[in-house]
């Protein structure tokens, strides 16, 4: 999902998690591409001013850092999650496993 996370809101954000885990079979894998801002929300600037913008016009948007990407796949069941700069200074992958 590139992009995506950021353009829907909170509960999508959990809906779209669910339903990932649930079309993949076992040892399928996600992967997360979007604007994030670091887990301290100190930056990088160009991805947090990207999230800015969109809360104009999503208000019920998600703040995307690694953490809460993280911990939302997580939830539903998803393993070995990791995060690493994609575009470095702008957005970041995050990829989880189904056991």
């Amino acid at each position: 999902m590139s992009y995506l996370w950021s353009a829907v809101g909170r509960m999508e954000v959990e809906e779209l998690a669910t339903r990932a885990y649930m079309a993949l079979s076992s040892g399928g894998m996600i992967l997360i591409h979007d604007f994030m801002v670091d887990d301290q929300l100190r930056g990088p600037s160009t991805a947090a001013f990207h999230l800015l913008l969109s809360v104009l016009d999503n208000p019920a948007m998600a703040l995307l850092t690694p953490t809460f990407v993280g911990e939302r796949l997580a939830q539903v069941g998803f393993s070995r999650i990791a995060t690493t700069p994609l575009v470095p200074g702008i957005t970041s992958l995050v990829v989880g496993y189904k056991a």
